[in-house]
This record gives C-alpha cells, structure tokens and sequence, in this order.
C-alpha cells in the first residue's frame, strides 16, 4: 500500500470517529478543519478548492457504503443519513445506530470499557486520550456489562497528578529535553529516561544531573514519584541523547535489583512449608502456584514442603505476610529476616 493509500485509510478512520462523536452531524467543512490538524493528512500541496472536493468525496465515500440503501453488509448499511448536496451536504449517524468499523473491539466492549474505569487516570494524557478515543467509538449506549473485574487489594485513592505535570514529562521522554524540579526539598536537574505506574502511583526514572541535595546518590538510575515533584520546568538549554534498548532498557532495569522496592526484583530460590486446611489442601499448591517451576519437596500430614522462584522484591514480603496463616518462609533468610522483622513491629503496634 502506497504512503497516500495509508493516508487515506487514516482519514477515512478520523472521518468515521467524527461521524461517531458528533451527534449533529459532520459536513466536508468540518471534516477537513478537523484533519487538518492530523499528521497522516496529505494533501498540503492541493489547492484549497481540491482539498474541500477531497473532503466531500470522503464524507460521499462513507454514506455510499453506510448511508440509506448503501452498499455494505447487512447491520453495516442504513446507518447514516445525508441532508443537504456537495460541500453543504451535512451527514449523521441514525439515532439509536451505532458504526461498528472496528469489530473485532465491539465484541469485548465489555472488558474495554473495564478497562477505561480502571485505567483512565493511569495514563500519560496523549495516551490517555487516545484510549478514550478508541473507546468511545465502540461504546453503546445501556451495554450490558456481564464482566467484571475486583481488586485482590484495598482500593485506595491515588495521589493527585496535574495533567501540566504529566504533559512536561511526556514531552520530556518524547523529545529527550532535561528537567528541573523541587523534590523533597532538593531542587534536582535530571535526564528522564522512564515512566512506570505502581500501585496507582506514576514513577518517573531518570539520570539526576544536578541536586542540591548533601549526600548525592550512587544509583545511576533514581526514581521519582510524579505527585511528590513541584515546580517542574524544561531545562531549555540542554539535551541528551539515549538509544532506547541499547543504553536504557525500563523492563530490563525493573527485573533488576533497582526494581525490589516496586513488583520487579531479580528472580531467587525460595522454599516454603504450605500448611493444609481440613481437608488436606493448600491453594499455592493445589489451586495457584508461585512460579511455572514450582515443586513439592515433601508432602506432609499437615503440611506441603515446597521449593519455587519468586521475586525478591518488596510485593513479594507484603504477599508473605498477607498469607502468613497459608505458609512459612524458610529460605532465603535475607527475606525470612526481612518478614519476621515486619510481623513482630506490627504486633508490637497492635499490643499498644
């Protein structure tokens, strides 16, 4: 397919979402005013006379196949109505109709729409939009929602980002500028290399250039969290330069030990002693399991003994003392220590 071809087929898309979102309608006027604005739009060269017979020939285009007696299949055709000729000519969906261009999405609307409940304060804001773009073309109206989705934690509310905050940094990754901000006091200068969300937090990774701080870090890598960073600013007269896979990996440096305060970590050896229930049953053993290699050792009267890989990361220590009453951490004792430490400080708090 030639690049006019794709760009085409991109504007016929942007066409078809207006259609969608605009309940009073869309003309070649408003359609071209709209796409004009998009990078996949192609035809800067033409005369302005061409472009609005361009636009009129799209808009004609979608009514000859979704529009009265159009030429689509049936459930496709029907779904667009054309008052008015040529470039006043004003086209809208039937009320109550809905395009389903994108059929593959309309068939799990449901968990899509989950999706977005879920996610929609989670993204960085041209993401974010364009989710909500995607979502909203394939939403229909009183959709029966059959699934569902709970949380396996307490759902707290999540720190506050400004969308000013969240833009800069997405600038920042997209066009490698340097940032300054404030943060916990100390006014830092750094290359962001890195966004990730943990535990509905937004993180941001990154080269610390400058701090005012006394005792600067040693990690070539710090994390920030984006709702604790104040009076964030491009560094105007700075860039850098990072080859994304070769110098900076963010999965690669999250599966490492930069990563064991967040649910990465480097993979160790950890055996367990599973305690069974009245009926001779532990679900990490008989229902879940920790890891693809997990294995029983030993299979008790009371109890499994068991040998698995697991994350040695802070998730890992709350999912121990979580399931204290399911199982008993043998090895690796720098973790064992790490819990044991944890369950006496919170007893001691209690006791009070």
């Amino acid at each position: 397919m030639c690049q006019k071809s794709f760009g085409d087929f991109y504007c016929y898309l942007h066409c078809l979402k207006m259609l969608q979102s605009n309940p009073d309608g869309v003309t070649p006027k408003d359609f071209l005013a709209s796409v004009k604005k998009e990078s996949y739009f192609h035809k800067y060269d033409a005369s302005d006379d061409a472009q609005r017979l361009w636009a009129g020939r799209i808009l004609e285009g979608i009514y000859n196949y979704h529009g009265i007696a159009g030429d689509a299949p049936r459930g496709q055709s029907d779904l667009i109505i054309m008052k008015g000729k040529g470039n006043s000519a004003r086209y809208k969906v039937v009320s109550g109709e809905a395009l389903s261009f994108y059929s593959d999405i309309n068939e799990c609307i449901s968990p899509l729409l989950l999706l977005e409940e879920q996610l929609e304060n989670l993204f960085l804001p041209k993401m974010g939009e364009k989710l909500k773009q995607a979502l909203y073309v394939t939403k229909k109206e009183n959709a029966y929602l059959r699934y569902s989705y709970c949380n396996d934690t307490y759902d707290v509310v999540n720190p506050v980002v400004d969308n000013e905050t969240l833009a800069k940094v997405e600038a920042a990754l997209e066009r490698k500028k340097v940032l300054s901000f404030s943060y916990n006091g100390y006014q830092r200068e750094v290359d962001p290399y890195g966004l990730f969300v943990y535990g509905k937090v937004f993180y941001l990774i990154a080269k610390e250039r400058k701090s005012e701080k006394a005792t600067p870090s040693k990690l070539e890598y710090k994390t920030y969290a984006l709702h604790r960073i104040n009076k964030l600013e491009f560094v105007t007269s700075a860039h850098f330069s990072m080859t994304l896979g070769k110098e900076f990996s963010l999965g690669e440096h999250l599966s490492s030990q930069a990563g064991k305060f967040f649910n990465g970590g480097e993979s160790v050896d950890v055996t367990l002693k599973m305690k069974k229930d009245s009926e001779g049953k532990n679900r990490f053993v008989d229902e879940f399991k920790l890891s693809d290699c997990q294995t029983t050792l030993e299979d008790g009267q009371d109890y499994y003994l068991v040998k698995a890989k697991a994350r040695d990361c802070l998730d890992f220590r709350k999912f121990l003392l979580k399931n204290t009453y399911y199982m008993e951490l043998l090895s690796p004792k720098n973790i064992r220590d790490d819990v044991v430490r944890e369950i006496k400080q919170a007893a001691q708090a209690y006791s009070a």
